[in-house]
């Protein structure tokens, strides 16, 4: 029952296995800016997805409670450009590292396939097995 006045305090009693998205979902919607401004304060770490997802994206805590308070739709973020525009308007290349090679090696090699079904039957290799065919020549 809730009491009214200033000594009325509400207890909650939960089940272990009470769930927690209906609740994150109310203060992601409700109480998005209150908790910006805690976690900025308290140094609270971030368990919104919602705030998540803007940090993936680049943005500090200090950006996200700024596009807040200014009504923007934290779920519709475009990722942050961090580079500045030269003259000619390209945007500004990474720094190199083996490591950041590495990935974006990886990623263009699983997003652009084209190799795998020319290779095999270059080799002799069924395209859609893998398994040795007898009937394709072998180079």
């Amino acid at each position: 029952m809730y009491g009214t006045g200033s000594k009325s305090k509400r207890n909650y009693t939960y089940s272990s296995k009470t769930g927690t998205s209906s609740l994150r979902n109310h203060n992601d919607r409700w109480h998005l800016e209150a908790y910006l401004t805690a976690a900025l304060e308290r140094g609270w770490p971030i368990l919104s997805p919602i705030i998540k997802r803007g940090l993936e994206l680049g943005y500090s805590l200090s950006e996200l409670k700024s596009l807040n308070e200014q009504g923007t739709d934290l779920t519709t973020l475009p990722p942050r450009m961090t580079c500045v525009s030269d003259p000619e308007g390209r945007r500004s290349i990474p720094q190199f590292s083996v490591a950041a090679f590495h990935k974006f090696l990886v990623e263009f090699i699983v997003a652009d396939d084209q190799v795998s079904s020319h290779y095999m039957v270059v080799h002799g290799l069924c395209p859609h097995t893998g398994i040795e065919c007898c009937r394709m020549p072998r180079v």
